[in-house]
């Protein structure tokens, strides 16, 4: 409503930064160089693939409220990543409290739905059944299942670097069914993610185990 998706992407990937933070904060994990040049090269990366959305952003009240929702978004986001990480220690199962979590969440979103007064549909449509049931299955049970059982092997903040790697498996998509060119300035940002990817995943963790 208030600023684009990519500007919301960039945004969003502190939650990198946000995990780091509350990692050491919550857990003691030691935050060290390679951690915080590949969070930070990705970040790079991010804002080199939505460069023209973000040269384009004007900071007018809209744009600033919608930039706190985005960063309000990352920060609930990780605090959520802590949550499982702290279920799992103490060998919670991921999918049961992943349910709960999302029962939560239904909830509270049919309280603000009646709250703003927003009626009750649904479409009948081939297409909306198929997309709603491939975004509650594989977008939400399937995928925040994995995301979570990562998080409790690897820890939150190499975890977490899904969330730079996701708009690249977006414009590759975009690719094939959207016709998406891919130029120089995408080439780059996809490049130092990839990068960052590397020094953050190329680094044994031994302080995971130690929180064990």
């Amino acid at each position: 409503m208030h600023i684009s998706s990519g500007v919301n992407a960039v945004i969003f990937s502190v939650v990198l930064i946000f995990n780091m933070l509350n990692s050491f904060f919550f857990y003691r994990l030691p935050i060290n160089f390679q951690l915080i040049s590949g969070a930070i090269l990705g970040i790079i990366g991010i804002c080199f693939i939505f460069w023209p959305q973000i040269s384009a952003l004007h900071l007018s009240n809209y744009n600033l409220r919608g930039m706190l929702f985005s960063l309000l978004g990352a920060a609930i986001a990780s605090w959520g990543t802590m949550i499982s990480m702290r279920n799992q220690k103490h060998y919670l199962p991921v999918m049961q409290t992943n349910a709960y979590a999302m029962g939560y969440g239904a909830i509270l979103t049919i309280l603000l739905a009646c709250i703003e007064g927003h009626p009750f549909t649904f479409d009948c449509t081939f297409p909306y059944v198929v997309s709603l049931v491939y975004l509650s299955i594989i977008g939400s049970v399937i995928a925040f299942g994995c995301y979570l059982t990562l998080v409790g092997q690897i820890g939150p903040v190499k975890a977490s670097y899904i969330m730079l790697i996701t708009p690249i498996v977006a414009l590759t998509i975009s690719t094939f069914l959207e016709q998406f060119e891919w130029e120089p300035h995408v080439i780059w940002g996809v490049g130092l993610i990839s990068l960052g990817n590397l020094i953050i995943l190329g680094r044994k963790m031994t302080s995971l185990k130690k929180v064990r």
